[in-house]
């Protein structure tokens, strides 16, 4: 395995290219459920989304923070697939935070903020919530370094 920064730099310029994760958590009696959520990335590969607390998702991941995401381009040739594979723990952002996750996501998603307007932007927020995910194991897909090639991250 190469050093982990560079494993991180690449894993950091990999999940800049990309807009959705599919997010799982385990339901009260450990039924799986996943959800596609947009995200965008701090430069300590925390990963922002947005979602309603009353959504499936949230209230699984209140109840346990636990989760697991995986990253991934939509169409690929299977030679240079890529993806990751993430584990960790997720909780909605505190207001301390806040200000931070909102930047973050505002300059991946820019247009947000432009199409809807203040006042449209303020409505929605009122009903969801941020939350962060913090990778605590990440494992990185590359075919394009050789079929099967993984990388791995222990935070």
């Amino acid at each position: 395995m190469k050093g982990n920064s560079d494993v991180r730099k690449r894993l950091a310029e990999y999940l800049a290219g990309l807009t959705t994760i599919s997010l799982a958590t385990t339901g009260p009696t450990g039924e799986p459920c996943a959800a596609a959520v947009y995200f965008a990335a701090d430069a300590d590969l925390r990963l922002y989304f947005l979602s309603d607390k009353k959504t499936i998702h949230a209230q699984n991941l209140l109840r346990d923070s636990r989760a697991a995401a995986t990253a991934h381009d939509e169409h690929q040739d299977w030679k240079t697939l890529r993806g990751a594979q993430l584990r960790g723990e997720a909780r909605p952002v505190g207001a301390l935070e806040f200000p931070s996750a909102a930047a973050c996501y505002a300059a991946k998603f820019p247009f947000v903020a432009a199409e809807m307007g203040p006042a449209a932007l303020a409505k929605a927020l009122a009903s969801s919530s941020f939350w962060v995910f913090f990778p605590l194991w990440v494992r990185i897909i590359d075919n394009s370094q050789g079929f099967g090639h993984k990388d791995e991250i222990d935070f």
